[in-house]
């Protein structure tokens, strides 16, 4: 079996680049099901990236919009666009690794 979670490029770094849907649960101290609710409902921020039927998120992202304080989707969109800009890059730029 592959695994399909994608790590740091560098020997010498292990950081996960993507989290799967049971690792997002547990660093949000929630269960899968109330993950899946929250996303479909537009209370889960960051939305998934979709590698073919794989759903994940980028783990910067989680961890911005934790310390962020959870803000809605819609919220989220408009903080990442102003930071982004403030950055001067455009949306793959890594903003916030």
């Amino acid at each position: 079996k592959h695994s399909t979670t994608t790590r740091v490029d560098s020997p010498e770094s292990e950081e996960l680049l993507l989290w799967d849907a049971t690792q997002v649960a547990r660093v949000l101290g929630i269960g899968k099901t109330t993950l899946y609710s929250l996303e479909s409902s537009g209370q889960l921020g960051p939305e998934p990236i979709r590698l073919g039927r794989c759903v994940r998120w980028r783990a910067w992202e989680i961890r911005r919009w934790v310390s962020l304080g959870c803000p809605l989707r819609t919220k989220w969109i408009r903080i990442v666009k102003t930071l982004q800009e403030s950055a001067g890059g455009p949306k793959s730029s890594g903003l916030g690794q």
